[in-house]
């Protein structure tokens, strides 16, 4: 589960920001984000290829593993030849029925080199994509935490506006246990002397209570996947 930091936003008395622009910034940072995840596959996909390729040209080389036990063999055998047919004779060590693997065992290790080395450059453009993908990514994570930031605002002025509203009616009624009419007392029945004596339920909530915090986590991944019009759950 993500864990989402508390920032106090210093920049209002009153903080109020419009989420209007800040869900259209949310729709532009994802289609950049979207932009360079085409990139990064592209370029995944690109490196996919040339480790295929490369293996291929590795089988192949393999084909030639006993080439030069076969050149040195060939040639012990023509050395042999030419020192029993007479001493004084040059030895001619060339050995043209394996003049063919020869010349394909040289094209296929320069092809090789060649593909080590787009590899390499292949793998430092994925590298730099991934990068990209991974900041842009904390971009709209960001716009998604500042949406879900507004949307804790502004449910934090409804309480505010309801809190008031509870105090001015307990209020009220705390007055009507002071009424002293003549001769008489207001008769009030137990569950309002119990509700007037008595903090409200709303008082007792330690403020240290995270139950909910899974809802406010699913709301942040919610904009960070792509719902850029995401509220908070009833």
């Amino acid at each position: 589960m993500i864990n989402l930091s508390v920032i106090e936003n210093t920049d209002f008395e009153e903080p109020e920001i419009d989420e209007a622009p800040l869900r259209a910034e949310l729709r532009k940072a994802h289609e950049i984000r979207e932009a360079a995840l085409v990139v990064r596959d592209k370029s995944q996909a690109c490196v996919e290829a040339g480790v295929k390729h490369l293996a291929g040209v590795e089988r192949e080389l393999k084909q030639y593993d006993h080439l030069d036990e076969a050149i040195s063999e060939r040639r012990a055998t023509l050395i042999g030849e030419a020192l029993e047919a007479g001493p004084g004779l040059d030895i001619d060590l060339d050995v043209p029925e394996l003049h063919d693997l020869i010349l394909r065992r040289g094209e296929a290790a320069n092809r090789r080199a060649a593909f080590s080395m787009a590899l390499d450059k292949l793998k430092a453009n994925l590298e730099e994509a991934n990068a990209t993908l991974r900041a842009k990514q904390a971009d709209v994570d960001k716009t998604a935490l500042r949406i879900v930031g507004c949307i804790a605002d502004r449910h934090a002025r409804e309480l505010g506006l309801a809190e008031q509203a509870v105090a001015d009616m307990r209020r009220k009624l705390l007055g009507a246990t002071v009424m002293r009419p003549p001769g008489s007392q207001i008769p009030l029945s137990s569950s309002t002397l119990k509700l007037l004596r008595d903090d409200c339920a709303g008082a007792l909530i330690s403020k240290n209570d995270t139950s909910m915090g899974g809802m406010w986590n699913s709301l942040f991944m919610r904009p960070s996947r792509g719902d850029c019009d995401a509220q908070l759950e009833d």
